[in-house]
């Protein structure tokens, strides 16, 4: 069992150098500003197998939820799983007293939640939890195009997020939400408020100017963030 204050936990698949580059700068800046132990667990790119309509996208985020569904049920302590392209810039433990549940997702209002930041209080609800979002999730991989659209009113494509959205209503009762604004800043309109966040999500738009960063390059976009975050990765190979 892992036995600590708080857990921060990561799944990093593969040698690819900006991954390694990310998921460095994810371990520093849970030593830097957190009291929480962190894990980085480290594994084999997913091998995409008799797989007809899936990306090798989803089969690298189901095999990132089945490592995550391993560490939930060998944790003894509250357990953040994220993914390895944030960064930790503050306590988070701090959402475990929002919400009195067993799981706690990060609401972005309008859209969908962005799964790449979980809350977990480990025991027997979590790991049933966890291994039904497994199962569903999988499932989905063997899916057609139109078939894995989810009956809902949301844009949702990301493989983690449409099986969540599947067991959703199952197990709402034990689900809490906090604010992706604070926990998972992870779209533009957060990064351009970035202020209170607590979790930045390094990808899509802010991954391409940090990366400039790295490099030396002009950075146009997110400048005041990209400045507050680069420090984590300095002497990093990207």
């Amino acid at each position: 069992m892992i036995q600590c204050e708080y857990l921060i936990a990561h799944v990093l698949f593969g040698q690819e150098p900006i991954w390694q580059t990310l998921s460095r700068g994810l371990i520093r800046s849970i030593h830097r500003n957190t009291s929480a132990n962190g894990l980085k667990k480290q594994v084999q790119n997913p091998v995409m197998g008799n797989l007809t309509y899936a990306q090798p996208q989803h089969v690298a985020n189901f095999n990132k939820l089945a490592h995550w569904r391993k560490i939930v049920h060998q944790a003894d302590c509250p357990l953040v799983l994220v993914d390895a392209d944030c960064l930790v810039l503050g306590q988070v433990d701090c959402a475990f007293e929002k919400e009195d549940r067993d799981i706690i997702l990060t609401s972005r209002g309008d859209k969908w939640v962005n799964a790449g930041v979980v809350f977990v209080r480990p025991g027997e609800v979590a790991q049933r939890f966890f291994d039904e979002w497994v199962w569903e999730d999988e499932q989905v991989l063997y899916r057609g195009r139109k078939e894995r659209k989810p009956d809902t009113p949301y844009h949702i494509v990301g493989q983690n997020q449409i099986s969540l959205w599947n067991i959703y209503r199952d197990w709402e009762q034990h689900i809490g939400w906090v604010d992706c604004e604070t926990y998972n800043s992870c779209e533009d309109r957060y990064w351009r408020n970035h202020q209170l966040a607590k979790v930045i999500h390094v990808k899509s738009a802010l991954r391409v100017e940090l990366k400039k960063a790295l490099i030396g390059r002009k950075v146009r976009r997110y400048p005041e963030l990209v400045g507050r975050i680069a420090s984590y990765y300095d002497g990093l190979s990207s």
